[in-house]
């Protein structure tokens, strides 16, 4: 089985400097590391996971005196007996914060593409997440080969926004939920305000061999990928990965 880990953010009471999220291999039995090893399943108590000391609490251990700042650890893993991850269960690395969330698998006759993890980045909400992010992440589809880990961006750009969820229909349609525009508003609790009505349900299909690509040019001879709205219009911005070309906005109506 895989899975897409959203890890760990710099808040809270045990912020958590990683250097990026994770795809991984699951099996039976395996204990991951959470919550004492970083998404490259090193253990947590290495330095460079450490965040600096004006975004952490001071740790207190059964005394009325501080620890100080440190990250620490949870459990105590020896005692536990529990084994350590192995580092090569990792499948793939995202970018720290991009927020790998849903899953699925593409169809066998998606091409180049076939049987390859569609994973939908929701992205950050630095600062609040990571006050030393700067610069957007995540906010996209990509595509992971189970067997390399090599990573390709399949869709990205504008007017996709936040996908969360990426599922392949009977149809064999991949569609795509976006939560829409977010934005970082440190005045409210939490500090995030969702803009109604941004959000949507993307549908990316195959186009017939030949047409007329965003340009305005012929596409004779190319396979096309479109993304569109499900229920609504086709949509101009969005890049979709591998020379599969996008419609112009077509107003509804």
């Amino acid at each position: 089985m895989f899975a897409a880990e959203n890890g760990y953010d710099i808040r809270g009471s045990r912020p958590v400097q990683d250097e990026f999220d994770a795809s991984l291999r699951i099996e039976l039995g395996r204990w991951y590391g959470a919550p004492e090893f970083s998404a490259s399943r090193q253990p947590l108590t290495e330095p460079k996971f450490e965040p600096p000391d004006e975004f952490q609490v001071p740790v207190f251990l059964g005394t009325d005196e501080p620890l100080g700042k440190i990250l620490g650890s949870v459990i105590d893993v020896e005692a536990s007996g529990l084994t350590p991850p192995d580092p090569a269960w990792v499948l793939r690395q995202h970018t720290f914060n991009s927020s790998p969330s849903v899953i699925d698998i593409a169809p066998e006759d998606w091409g180049k593409f076939g049987g390859q993890m569609m994973v939908a980045e929701w992205g950050d909400l630095a600062p609040q997440t990571n006050p030393l992010r700067k610069g957007k992440v995540g906010r996209q589809v990509v595509a992971v080969d189970t067997e390399t880990g090599e990573i390709t961006p399949f869709v990205k750009g504008d007017p996709l926004a936040r996908p969360f969820d990426v599922q392949f229909g009977p149809d064999g349609a991949m569609y795509i939920v976006d939560y829409g525009i977010v934005n970082i508003d440190m005045a409210l609790k939490p500090p995030y305000a969702y803009q109604p009505g941004a959000g949507g349900i993307w549908k990316v299909t195959r186009m017939p061999v030949g047409g007329v690509d965003a340009g305005g040019g012929s596409t004779a001879g190319v396979e096309l990928m479109g993304l569109s709205l499900l229920g609504g219009t086709a949509l101009a911005g969005a890049v979709v990965a591998d020379a599969m070309v996008v419609r112009r906005r077509a107003e509804a109506g």
